[in-house]
Order: C-alpha cells, then sequence, then structure tokens
C-alpha cells in the first residue's frame, strides 16, 4: 500500500488506496501551507477555483449526492463527499491523521470516506456543490454551472479499452448538455472531443 506509516497496516485490507492518501495529506504541515485543496484524480476542473483558495474556514466539503448508500443514517443530510477536501494550516497537522487512523480501525465501514464525516461531522463547511459535480448529476440546466466535475464510481471513461473512442462519447454526450450560457466550458470540452475523437 502506499502509505509508508505501519498504522495504516492493519486497515490496508478494509479500503482502497485513495483513503491512505488521504491520511497522509496530514503530514504536510512542514510545508507550511496556508491551506491545502485536496482534489480526486478522477475529477476534471472546468472553470476557474480560485474561490476554493480564498475559504477561511478550517474543513470545507461538498455533500455527497444522495443517490449513493450510506452507512451512517444520522449523517445522511450533512455526509460529504472527501473527493474535494480544503483544509487549513491548523488542520493540516499529524494528530488528525493519528486520529482518523484509529477511528478507520474501529470498525469496518460501508466506505472508505465514512471515518472522515465522522471525524469532522461537527467541523465541516459545506461548498456549493458545483465543485464536486458527480457525472450522474449532469444535465443540460446544470452544466454550465460546475466548476468541477468528479468521475464517481468504478467505471472511468479513462479505463474502457477503447479509451479515446469511449472519452470523446462521453465529452460529446456533456457538450451536448452544455447550453450557450457556458461557453468556457464548451470551449474546454470541445477541446478534449477534438483531441480524443
Amino acid at each position: 500500500f502506499p502509505s509508508h506509516d505501519t498504522q495504516c497496516k492493519d486497515i490496508q485490507e478494509e479500503y482502497n488506496y485513495n483513503l491512505y492518501y488521504r491520511f497522509d495529506v496530514f503530514e504536510l504541515s512542514h510545508l507550511n501551507y496556508d491551506k491545502i485543496v485536496m482534489i480526486d484524480s478522477d475529477m476534471l476542473v472546468l472553470q476557474d477555483i480560485k474561490e476554493l483558495l480564498l475559504f477561511s474556514g478550517d474543513f470545507a466539503a461538498c455533500r455527497k449526492y444522495p443517490d449513493m448508500l450510506l452507512d451512517l443514517n444520522y449523517l445522511e443530510k450533512n455526509f460529504f463527499n472527501c473527493g474535494l477536501m480544503i483544509l487549513s494550516k491548523e488542520t493540516i497537522h499529524r494528530k488528525h491523521k493519528d486520529n482518523l487512523i484509529d477511528l478507520a480501525k474501529k470498525r469496518r465501514w460501508y466506505n472508505d470516506q465514512s471515518p472522515f464525516n465522522l471525524y469532522f461531522r461537527d467541523t465541516v463547511t459545506f461548498l456549493p456543490q458545483k465543485y464536486n459535480t458527480v457525472t450522474s448529476q449532469v444535465t443540460k440546466d446544470t452544466m454550465k454551472d460546475i466548476a468541477i466535475l468528479h468521475f464517481h464510481g468504478n467505471s472511468k471513461p479513462w479505463m474502457s479499452s477503447e479509451t479515446k473512442k469511449c472519452f470523446s462519447s462521453f465529452v460529446f454526450s456533456l457538450l451536448s448538455k452544455a447550453g450557450e450560457d457556458s461557453d468556457e466550458i464548451t470551449s474546454t470540452l470541445k477541446n478534449l472531443y477534438e483531441k480524443y475523437k
């Protein structure tokens, strides 16, 4: 597993590798950043996201799209998706990594995001959904507002044996949903389509 930390040894079989990288972000305090905006590798930035760098709270994320099952009913309305998280300088600390690992070891969670949700439930600030829009939310009406598109789930357009064809078809379908008011997004998608068609 990617984390060099032996604390993770007992939970390495429970989750995918993303969790270990999410733990490791709390080790970056020596870099002395004012904040870290953590974006999963299956997310596509479509608009300017400088607003995320101006966020002044300790921890932020977007609510999880309600079509996904949750194992913590009391968190259902406030469950966030870990695909995009903003951590302040105060949050980037080894103690949070230690606490999250301890929490993750306590039980077998439904998914790797549950320990983060439980741990940060009282401190999370919710960001507008446009910063973590999952592909199943994309419609002609929502397309123009999407800042970050999240290819959630196991099926990714770039994992097909016909990657270029699959990806260009997906981008084309997004283009067909984009309205005239989304020039910047449409331009980005057209460039992707031309590159991979």
